[in-house]
């Protein structure tokens, strides 16, 4: 475990960090009992003022993620459009290259063979 001096320095630590942790629970035992109601409206009249502030913060940024979401839901839609437009473009041409294949080579003619 290691040496009796090092045991007794740490329980002289933990004897030491106890007593200060009493000392702090009694401090704020008495702060507490001396408090007056006007202090204890005023301190929830301030969490109330910065739960207010941290709700409108919370709110600014859920509507910017939801523009930046809607911008990229956008541009996506535009890109679905814009390869369904080409999807199309393409097989217009496609059907045009085949009908002037056909009619050019005819339908039983040697063209295909």
């Amino acid at each position: 475990m290691g040496p009796a001096r090092t045991k007794r320095k740490n329980l002289q630590k933990r004897r030491k960090r106890r007593l200060f942790a009493a000392i702090a629970a009694e401090i704020q035992a008495s702060e507490e009992a001396q408090r007056t109601p006007e202090q204890d409206e005023l301190e929830q009249m301030r969490n109330e003022e910065e739960r207010q502030r941290t709700h409108e913060q919370w709110q600014k940024e859920v509507e910017k993620s939801n523009g930046a979401f809607n911008k990229k839901r956008k541009i996506l839609a535009q890109r679905q459009q814009l390869i369904i437009s080409l999807r199309q473009v393409e097989k217009k041409k496609w059907l045009h290259f085949s009908l002037l294949l056909t009619k050019s080579c005819g339908w039983r003619s040697k063209c295909s063979r």
